[in-house]
């Protein structure tokens, strides 16, 4: 039997590997451990400036959006943001064969667009730019969105931003492409109190969109770029607000209320034109004198400043004692010899030695201080509080809660029984005194007037959009079905008739159509000196009503603060400006004109042609038949483009020469039409005055140069 052999390692032996093994992976740990308490220590004390810079390098930030457009009813536009951009390049994104392969042609195209710097010149900075490796080059700041789109097809750049190196940092500044027009009511941002104002402050949430989201690198110079980021979020755009105003009838409306403010040298004025039946605004002027003597829109005194309205609120007045008793317009009252002493304070009429005894509708229409207040007074001197209840149920106590625009206050109509109640009271604020109103305020009540008692709430946003599409609508809000009765009603429009035809605005009365409306003339308060100031007595001249005054459409207040010269009375301060805006609109509207006044049918049997402007001959050979003129025929005309004569009652056309890079004659044209012609032809339009072409700076014949500005005048 063969025998084991015998193991003969000592026991110490493998004892004494197994610890060195142990020691070794022991000290290594330690050692280890020492180095990264000491890496931690050096970083913490030595490097802890260095870390924080290079961690400083690279930051996530927003991306504004573009801010939503406010537009008119029509579409166009009365705010928008106006994109402008700084062009950069990372010179090291794109491959080293494509920059040395195309930076010529990146330079000519650039030195093409811009015209700035030569070819050699830009093509010096981007191989300087490559050469230092410059990832935020700077190209050219101030760059539009045309130009931008033009450059993203430049060799180099159309490969993008990552393999092009091509870097845009937008920037917008909002801007009013209408400049004053309903500026105060469009809004802005006011630097002071760091908001949005108007509608623009009303209406922030949907106009400003949502912020995106973007990783960006510091360069040399402290400046940021963009870089590429997975998660990177787009900015959502904000939607564009539709308000209710219309250019063309905001521009009447502001144009006609500047040149009556220059001519009577008056403090501030307002003008507001409403839709009856919606309550749609669709003008809204708000004009202050400044130092200068030229005026500008800084504040909504339409919808944020009280006033003593005066004579116009005859009418509510008056409407509370109709409510109480069954008062006949041919009652009469007794206006004594035009003054009228109550407790120690004259009442007085503007007519030296009165009116004598008068009939209710008399008394309205001349506006006698005394005959209204005599009659308010004889109704309500024993229960003065059932007066102002009934004021109260008219909701003349009430805001109209407006919230498309900023800065509405409440009325200030005083109770029986208040500090300042006197024993003159109640036949002072029958006249509009001792109360105050916004003209927005007062102008609601009389839209309820001629809406049949239907009070509305005065919009100015009709809708919401995005990307083209209406999201939401704004409706016509009541907010009193019925501020008062039936008879009511009928007597009051016979006595804001009676004010045109008979009363205080005879020179008001329109030979096509009626109005219906009330002048006031009030003294401005001054607080502790009463209504007298250092340079004497001063007023508010206004009017307001409606028209047509049998099927009434719009609404108006005019209110002319402080008028130094001519006048200082309503009916010849505010009322002109009323009234020319009513004619105006009324020549323009076909809808508010009757068939008998304007007759298509009939319109060939005219002595004379109405003058047509050149233009584009599709559009105007639809409008000659729609009225049923003769066109000769047998014309052989080869051009699109045509101005016209009339000659044995039809029209004969002549053609307009529009050759291609050749400027065309647009004399005797509409401003659309040249517009469009000469546009499309690389030119740059600049317009002055209205109606038709009688002037441009660029004969016909010369040859275009695109980008050049060509001045039409218009008369």
């Amino acid at each position: 039997m063969a025998r084991t052999k015998k193991n003969n390692t000592p026991k110490t032996d493998v004892k004494s590997e197994i610890v060195l093994r142990f020691s070794f992976v022991y000290f290594l740990a330690v050692f280890v451990a020492i180095l990264i308490i000491f890496q931690i220590v050096f970083l913490q004390n030595w490097k802890k400036e260095e870390l924080k810079e290079k961690a400083a390098t690279t930051k996530g930030e927003e991306v504004p959006p573009n801010r939503g457009d406010i537009c008119d009813i029509n579409g166009r536009t009365l705010a928008t943001s106006l994109p402008y951009y700084e062009i950069r390049m990372d010179t090291q994104s794109p491959a080293d064969t494509v920059f040395s392969n195309h930076v010529d042609s990146l330079a000519y195209y650039l030195s093409d667009l811009f015209k700035d710097k030569t070819k050699d010149e830009y093509l010096k900075i981007l191989k300087q730019g490559k050469k230092d490796k410059n990832k935020y080059l700077l190209i050219h700041s101030n760059v539009t969105h045309t130009q931008l789109k033009i450059m993203k097809e430049f060799p180099i750049f159309r490969k993008g931003k990552y393999k092009g190196g091509l870097i845009a940092d937008q920037k917008t500044e909002r801007i009013l492409p209408h400049f004053l027009l309903a500026k105060r009511t469009i809004g802005y941002f006011n630097v002071e109190t760091g908001k949005e104002i108007g509608i623009e402050g009303a209406f922030n949430d949907e106009l400003k969109g949502k912020n995106g989201y973007r990783l960006v690198q510091k360069m040399s110079g402290g400046n940021w770029r963009p870089i590429k980021f997975d998660n990177e979020v787009e900015p959502e755009d904000g939607k564009d607000v539709i308000t209710t105003i219309d250019v063309n009838i905001q521009d009447l409306v502001q144009s006609t209320l500047e040149r009556q403010l220059i001519k009577l040298k008056a403090n501030y004025g307002i003008a507001v034109l409403m839709e009856v039946k919606t309550g749609e605004v669709r003008a809204i002027s708000n004009l202050t004198k400044k130092n200068d003597s030229t005026y500008n829109e800084e504040f909504n005194y339409a919808v944020g400043r009280l006033y003593e309205p005066g004579s116009t609120f005859k009418l509510p007045a008056l409407m509370a004692a109709f409510e109480k008793s069954e008062i006949d317009l041919n009652e009469k009252v007794d206006t004594k010899n035009g003054e009228l002493w109550v407790s120690n304070f004259p009442i007085r009429d503007s007519q030296k030695g009165g009116y004598g005894v008068i009939t209710v509708q008399q008394a309205f229409e001349l506006s006698s201080n005394i005959g209204i207040s005599t009659i308010v007074y004889n109704q309500f001197k024993d229960d003065p509080e059932e007066f102002f209840d009934r004021l109260y149920s008219m909701d003349l106590n009430q805001k109209l809660d407006i919230n498309d625009v900023d800065g509405e206050v409440e009325p200030e109509i005083k109770y029986p029984g208040d500090k300042l109640w006197s024993g003159v009271s109640l036949r002072q604020m029958a006249i509009g005194y001792e109360l105050q109103l916004t003209p927005m305020q007062l102008l609601a009540f009389y839209n309820a007037v001629a809406n049949d008692g239907k009070l509305i709430k005065p919009i100015f946003v009709k809708a919401i959009r995005e990307h083209g599409e209406i999201v939401e609508t704004f409706e016509t809000e009541v907010l009193n079905p019925s501020i008062c009765s039936k008879k009511t009603l009928e007597k009051v429009h016979i006595l804001l008739k009676g004010v045109v035809e008979n009363g205080t605005a005879k020179n008001l009365k329109s030979e096509n159509f009626a109005i219906a409306g009330k002048t006031g003339t009030s003294q401005i308060a001054y607080g502790s000196t009463g209504y007298i100031s250092e340079t004497g007595v001063d007023y508010n001249a206004s009017f307001v009503g409606y028209y047509p005054a049998d099927n009434p459409k719009y609404s108006c207040i005019v209110v002319i603060n402080s008028p130094k010269e001519v006048t200082y009375y309503g009916g010849q301060a505010a009322g002109p400006i009323f009234h020319e805006i009513a004619e105006k609109l009324y020549a323009t509207d076909y809808d508010m004109q009757s068939e008998k006044e304007f007759d298509l049918d009939n319109i060939e049997d005219l002595k004379t042609f109405p003058k047509i402007k050149s233009g584009f001959k599709g559009f105007t050979d639809i409008v000659l038949e729609e009225l049923n003129m003769k066109i000769a025929e047998k014309q052989n005309i080869n051009s699109d483009w045509v101005k016209s004569n009339t000659a044995d009652s039809i029209i004969k056309f002549t053609g307009i020469k529009v050759e291609k890079g050749i400027v065309p004659n647009v004399i005797g044209m509409g401003a659309s039409d040249a517009l469009y012609l000469l546009e499309n032809k690389g030119l740059k339009v600049s317009i002055e005055g209205r109606g038709t072409i009688k002037e441009q700076s660029l004969p016909a014949g010369s040859v275009i140069i695109k980008g050049k500005t060509i001045k039409l005048t218009l008369s």
